[in-house]
């Protein structure tokens, strides 16, 4: 039996920069997906081994099994969870470890730390931090998104080789015309939200934004779509504080599209909204260039008001408006010129899918990880 490149997923519901990922690994051999099966519906790969586990120590038991019994090259995984047992069973199989460091694990498995022991902060995070490094110590690679300096200088220090890799997307879609006409009936001008739809992803901004909007007799009719899990919040809650701004009828809500259903949705819209905490613990290790879902936006041609932890390339490409986070009165602003200006609005268009085209996008960065794979997996 030829042996394949296993890649761990502790969801069914698969970020897309994992899917780009596993597509290089794939010019070099098989790729088999291994999935917690979290979600009724996902987007895994059709020949993927879904795991049902009714918790996440279960997933892990019964993945160990089919890590045991079946014969793979290499071990891909993002998640601290599974690190251990990567480790260990792959020392043991002689089978080669990468560490796909999505966003910052070592802050979650603190939090994780701190709840179950109610350990300090501080020292939740030192522990963490510690089993993360001994164990990251004996990877064969490990891929990250791009992070504040003392963070990637911990990295560093493993003395295994580091790729940085932005979080782009393909191509392809900023080489597609614009949608001239919305996907739906309504007249109304779309802001349009995707991502883990949270207070620290500036939620509250979106709904006072909407409603202010919708007040303002000088500008079209306005409605707001968000996309994406909730995250620390319930659907009960999410309900309420629609009620609670006065925004009822004026947003939908959807927890999950296809990959390409959003691309129709974003270029359908009339503007993206991507407002980040900077004080929110997990932004303060990430960097520039490590959120997906304005280079998303850009390459769909998408107008976008940003602001907070990331987003200055909006800035340098003139893509949209760049704000201080939480200042309704810039957000409402930059909608006002977006929305009244159409000359304005589709230079911000070009601009944006020019960027894709020319600087941002997988094709370009994928090229970093191909290089240490001809090494390390030919």
């Amino acid at each position: 039996m030829t042996s394949s490149i296993a890649f761990l997923n502790c969801t069914n519901a698969i970020p897309k920069r994992i899917l780009l990922i596993s597509s290089e690994f794939s010019t070099f051999n098989t790729v088999k997906h291994i999935c917690w099966q979290k979600f009724d519906s996902g987007n895994a790969p059709s020949d993927a081994q879904l795991i049902k586990a009714a918790s996440c120590s279960a997933f892990l038991f019964k993945l160990l099994k089919a890590l045991i019994t079946g014969r793979y090259k290499a071990y891909v995984f993002d998640d601290m969870r599974i690190l251990p047992i990567a480790v260990i069973l792959g020392k043991l199989k002689g089978v080669k470890l990468i560490y796909n460091r999505q966003e910052v694990p070592s802050l979650t498995a603190a939090q994780m730390l701190h709840k179950m022991f109610r350990l300090p902060k501080k020292h939740s995070i030192a522990i963490a931090e510690a089993v993360e490094s001994f164990f990251g110590r004996k990877v064969n690679l490990v891929i990250s998104i791009p992070l504040k300096k003392s963070v990637e200088y911990r990295l560093i220090n493993w003395g295994c080789p580091l790729v940085s890799i932005s979080n782009v997307p393909e191509k392809l879609h900023a080489a597609l015309p614009n949608l001239t006409m919305p996907l739906t009936n309504d007249k109304r001008m779309l802001l349009i939200y995707s991502g883990a739809v949270s207070l620290e992803n500036g939620l509250l901004s979106y709904l006072r934004l909407v409603r202010r909007l919708d007040k303002d007799s000088n500008t079209p009719p306005v409605s707001l779509l968000l996309i994406g899990r909730l995250w620390k919040l319930s659907f009960e809650d999410l309900r309420l504080l629609i009620n609670e701004e006065c925004c009822a009828g004026l947003v939908e809500y959807r927890e999950w599209v296809p990959y390409e259903t959003l691309i129709e949705l974003l270029a359908s819209a009339d503007i993206g909204l991507a407002m980040t905490d900077p004080e929110f613990e997990k932004y303060t290790y990430m960097g520039e260039g490590s959120s997906r879902k304005i280079f998303t936006y850009m390459s769909a041609g998408l107008p976008i008001i940003t602001g907070g932890a990331f987003g200055k390339v909006i800035l340098d490409e003139q893509a949209g408006y760049f704000v201080d986070y939480n200042d309704i009165d810039a957000m409402y602003k930059a909608a006002q010129r977006i929305f009244l200006s159409q000359e304005d609005s589709e230079l911000m268009s070009l601009r944006g899918k020019s960027a894709i085209l020319n600087k941002y996008n997988w094709e370009i960065e994928g090229r970093k990880l191909r290089v240490m794979l001809q090494e390390i997996i030919s």
